[in-house]
């Protein structure tokens, strides 16, 4: 259920773009499912979408637990030629089709 609703608080079609994500938010999620009695978010990092499941594993060790990760609107890049480029907003979601990338560990 925790699974379930964190996938949905954080998947595509709810997320905007640019729209940083809190860890108070993940912890209020997981908070509002029934049956679950405390949180103890250890790890809140963020990844490339490039990243496939395998690459996880390598990069489990430098993942941290911050308070936000924030994300940009798109928005000239900077340069001598800042007309001719910009970057992408950014958008964060939980992919459904990775489950690698949501770990949850119940504790008794």
């Amino acid at each position: 259920m925790v699974r379930a609703a964190l996938l949905d608080a954080f998947s595509f079609d709810r997320r905007e773009l640019g729209q940083s994500v809190f860890s108070s938010e993940v912890i209020s999620t997981i908070q509002q499912v029934d049956g679950v009695s405390f949180v103890d978010l250890e790890i809140f990092d963020s990844v490339s979408e490039s990243t496939g499941a395998a690459d996880l594993t390598k990069l489990a060790p430098t993942l941290q637990l911050k308070s936000y990760i924030d994300l940009k609107l798109a928005r000239p890049r900077s340069g001598p030629e800042i007309w001719r480029s910009i970057d992408p907003a950014q958008l964060a979601y939980l992919p459904l089709g990775m489950p690698e990338a949501l770990m949850l560990k119940e504790m008794i």
